[in-house]
């Protein structure tokens, strides 16, 4: 089972959505906080903690980011990238958020870092 989509037909307007790619320990809390939906479960952080290498170097095939509305975490996602072949995963967006086009924003985004 798979899915796929041309880009150029997905044009997003993201708006007022910033997205980063997850750098330091800040950003990460930010990914853990959206991920968690706000409840910080312990076992969350393990799991993307032993998933992510803490380098957060341009070269590694698992990336986090996070969306920003008014500096306030409301959604993101991560980009899977080896041998020629993206996956994306864990794509949330915060519950009072939803509906408005930021899980859109941020998977239009990923695949477009995909295509780099």
């Amino acid at each position: 089972i798979g899915m796929y989509a041309i880009l150029e037909d997905q044009a997003v307007e993201q708006g007022v959505l910033r997205i980063e790619r997850v750098a330091d320990s800040v950003q990460f809390a930010d990914f853990i906080h959206v991920v968690t939906c706000g409840m910080e479960d312990i076992s969350f952080r393990e799991y993307y903690e032993r998933l992510i290498d803490f380098s957060f170097e341009a070269k590694d095939y698992e990336q986090l980011y996070v969306g920003y509305l008014d500096e306030e975490p409301v959604s993101c996602g991560i980009l899977t990238l080896k041998s020629n072949v993206a996956g994306i995963y864990s794509l949330v967006t915060v519950p009072e958020q939803r509906n408005k086009g930021f899980g859109s924003a941020m998977m239009y985004e990923l695949l477009m870092r995909a295509q780099m």
